[in-house]
């Protein structure tokens, strides 16, 4: 099973130095799946829910090994997850690990008791499409070059605020194109690879909308802030 995402701005890929790197991090074969999602990609999130961050063969057991009693191990995977690369984690705190060669891929739920194995990145991608309601249609935002603007003063304008935010966000579907849009109804997304990011107003609650582009789209990514300033103040 491969996966395929969608990117939102240019991504990083591993160099081979790097990949050599993480190889060593280990005695056993580290997963040709997961050095291939790193020279393919790098480091980021999927849809803001799944982070790959930089491999880390001490996080679990300077993290947990006092608290490795809140889960329900199997002979000999308790050990395992100590010993393991962590690679990512999630918006709900589970934390994806390396343990071996036979079965790559530990799963360390935040709400449950029993850890998950998995045999392979998409399998544990999958698992998470199933938990959120992703229904496949995936979305890669690269960790490389990235900086985020937010407009938080709602509060100013008390119970106007969730008109404020709507007002804004109907004066950006005017002025600017999208490239894709994520929960349209509530709290919508939307992708512009011409700032590198995305878009996010809050239409649940009227606290924030924010904006995440790579440093190298810049110009853009300021025009658009700047506009939205403009509705704000109106």
């Amino acid at each position: 099973m491969t996966i395929s995402l969608y990117t939102t701005g240019d991504v990083k890929q591993y160099t081979a130095q790097e990949i050599e790197a993480v190889k060593e991090l280990k005695e056993y074969s580290i997963p040709i799946d997961y050095l291939l999602f790193l020279k393919t990609y790098g480091l980021g999130e999927i849809n803001n829910l799944l982070m790959f961050n930089i491999p880390d063969k001490d996080y679990v057991k300077s993290t947990f090994s006092e608290y490795m009693d809140i889960w329900q191990w199997e002979e000999g995977d308790e050990q395992k997850a100590l010993d393991s690369i962590s690679i990512g984690s999630t918006i709900d705190g589970d934390v994806i690990c390396l343990i071996d060669a036979e079965v790559p891929y530990m799963i360390l739920p935040r709400h449950s008791e029993r850890p998950i194995k998995l045999n392979s990145l998409a399998e544990v991608i999958v698992h998470y499409d199933k938990m959120y309601g992703l229904k496949g249609d995936y979305y890669f935002d690269s960790y490389d070059d990235w900086e985020r603007l937010s407009f938080d003063d709602f509060i100013q304008f008390k119970e106007r605020r969730m008109e404020v935010v709507e007002q804004m966000h109907q004066a950006f579907l005017k002025e600017y194109t999208f490239d894709k849009a994520y929960h349209t109804e509530e709290q919508p997304l939307y992708l512009m690879k011409e700032i590198g990011g995305w878009i996010r107003f809050d239409l649940v609650y009227g606290h924030s909308v924010q904006l995440k582009y790579q440093k190298r789209h810049a110009e853009k990514a300021v025009e658009v802030y700047d506009f939205l300033q403009e509705i704000m103040k109106l």
